[in-house]
């Protein structure tokens, strides 16, 4: 058994001051990782946890609720109540050094506020990198607060603020395993008529530059690419790809 109103040591503790989760509903609702259109986590709309003692926190895992690695791409969701707008503020402890204060373990610049309503799931792009990240077992943060209070920063993990609420999370951080650049097309296309060229890797990388002459220009960086051949004869691709291990073409 743990205590899940307080936070597991060594990390810092946190608190909110004014005991008012379950009267004006700042809290974090619903919250949903994806990884393109694979649901990775989904936890339900849970309204205010942990409300004794000005804490109104909660250790939401002890084991890895999902695991995210470096080099890719994911969309956190939120949802919170139903009276005021929040700011939500993430953090991940990357490198595994019992903190959240390292370059890079704040995610949320930019975000602006979540506007009320439980159903009301609202989209954010997260990319984890590669430089100082350590595979294994680390803790992320997710805290909310009072929108009229001010935005979250990098130096407020362990703040004591007024209203909203902080969940802790076990979560899982991987390194890519394999480095390979590949992609299928048609064989064959008609003058004039797009020709879609997909992508192997589809996740786990940073970054995907298409050059359609094989001339050293970059026509393309998404992860896939659609090209119109407007001249006859035969034509090379390159693919450059890059993740968390190095660069590799084809």
């Amino acid at each position: 058994a743990f205590n899940k109103s307080q936070a597991q040591a060594p990390y810092c503790s946190v608190a909110h001051s004014a005991n008012t989760c379950p009267t004006y509903y700042m809290y974090v609702g619903r919250f949903q990782v994806k990884q393109g259109a694979t649901v990775l986590f989904d936890k339900a709309d849970d309204q205010c946890n942990q409300t004794t003692n000005n804490v109104n926190y909660t250790m939401m895992s002890t084991k890895p609720s999902f695991t995210l690695s470096g080099g890719s791409n994911y969309t956190f969701s939120f949802s919170t109540g139903p009276t005021y707008n929040v700011y939500i503020g993430v953090w991940i402890d990357l490198n595994q050094d019992l903190d959240f204060a390292d370059a890079g373990e704040y995610f949320s610049t930019g975000w602006g506020q979540f506007s009320t309503g439980v159903t009301n799931l609202q989209a954010k792009n997260v990319s984890i990198g590669c430089n100082g990240l350590k595979p294994g077992t680390t803790r992320m943060r997710v805290r909310s607060q009072y929108y009229g209070s001010g935005d979250w920063n990098a130096g407020l993990s362990c703040a004591t603020v007024n209203y909203g609420e902080t969940e802790d999370y076990t979560i899982g951080l991987a390194v890519p395993t394999s480095l390979s650049a590949g992609f299928y097309m048609p064989t064959t296309a008609y003058e004039g008529t797009p020709v879609k060229m997909t992508n192997n890797n589809q996740t786990g990388y940073i970054k995907h530059e298409w050059d359609i002459a094989d001339n050293g220009s970059i026509d393309y960086t998404t992860t896939n690419a659609n090209h119109i051949f407007n001249t006859l004869g035969t034509n090379c691709v390159r693919l450059k790809s890059q993740n968390c291990l190095g660069r590799d073409s084809i």
